[in-house]
């Protein structure tokens, strides 16, 4: 009668042994879909859920294996076979939750390696577009040569270096004047409205000038007409195609001084500014511009194969 309960009861211990891994190994099917789908934070919550499990399931052995050891004393029975069981459900849980802390651990490492080689892929493709740009915009340097080489003994200053264009002030007597010029008015000159058809006029008025006074500065605007007029025949008309250019302001505003100017560098500029403010040749500056984005460009092209070493690296693992 003894033997034949303990057999009832290591046959039930081992009944609820296997429903317990079954319920462990059903929890980390969860995980490993979770790793399929390539959520590893969904992963870690489902092996959250394992271990979780695993503690509660290995309480409950441990409560119920105490109660089959009393059983089994009070009937002459050994501990051994009711010991075994226990052992071997949470040897299962435990197996099952370090499974799957590797699992997550490996996804998390691929995912990293994964999101590195887009950012290296993402990087080559910028400096690739970069190279595009310098290449373009040292042949460009070029071909402002080719549009200056009338002017390429012309002193000039460097004022101005913007993302389309670059401006560099014409240094001559013609130029000084037209700039002297400019800083007597109080107001901007050129303005034109529909409302008015002497804008100037009407915003000295504004300021209370005198009608002589007024006067004045229209005799002023004119010779500004004229000085333009001599700049435009001196340096406009060796200007030899359109990519190089004679301007007299960059602004509307009075606020801002009118240098006439030539147009140097080239769309998408890449800012530098060592050659601001100095006073050098035309030919000299734009020789030095060339050598600047020759300089970028070979360092762009050392950094693009940089980067394509590490891409390799990453995809050979």
């Amino acid at each position: 009668m003894s033997n034949e309960n303990l057999a009832q009861i290591e046959t039930l211990q081992e009944q609820e042994g296997k429903e317990a891994i079954s319920k462990i190994q059903e929890i980390k099917q969860k995980a490993e879909v979770s790793f399929e789908g390539d959520v590893v934070g969904a992963a870690e919550k489902a092996i959250s859920e394992l271990t979780g499990a695993g503690n509660e399931t290995t309480k409950s052995m441990q409560a119920e294996t105490n109660i089959a050891i009393n059983t089994a004393k009070s009937m002459g029975g050994t501990e051994q076979k009711v010991k075994e069981i226990s052992e071997s459900v949470q040897n299962e849980v435990s197996t099952a939750v370090e499974s799957g802390k590797q699992e997550i651990s490996e996804v998390k490492n691929e995912n990293q390696e994964k999101n590195k080689l887009e950012n290296i892929e993402g990087d080559i493709k910028y400096k690739e577009k970069s190279l595009e740009t310098l290449e373009a915009n040292i042949a460009h340097v070029e071909q402002q040569k080719n549009a200056y080489i009338d002017l390429l003994d012309q002193e000039v200053v460097y004022i101005s270096e913007e993302y389309m264009n670059g401006i560099a002030k014409i240094i001559s007597p013609e130029t000084e004047k037209y700039t002297k010029l400019w800083e007597e008015f109080p107001v901007y000159p050129f303005t034109s409205t529909p409302r008015s058809e002497d804008k100037m006029a009407d915003d000295l008025k504004e300021k209370n000038f005198s009608p002589e006074r007024i006067e004045e500065f229209k005799k002023k605007r004119q010779e500004l007409f004229t000085l333009q007029d001599e700049i435009r025949k001196k340096y406009g008309s060796k200007i030899k195609n359109q990519d190089g250019g004679l301007g007299f302001s960059n602004s509307n505003t009075i606020k801002e001084l009118h240098h006439p100017f030539l147009y140097v560098g080239h769309g998408s500029h890449y800012f530098d500014g060592s050659l601001l403010n100095k006073k050098m040749k035309l030919g000299d500056l734009l020789n030095k511009e060339e050598e600047i984005k020759k300089e970028k460009r070979d360092k762009t092209i050392q950094e693009i194969q940089e980067l394509r070493k590490q891409k390799e690296a990453i995809v050979k693992v």
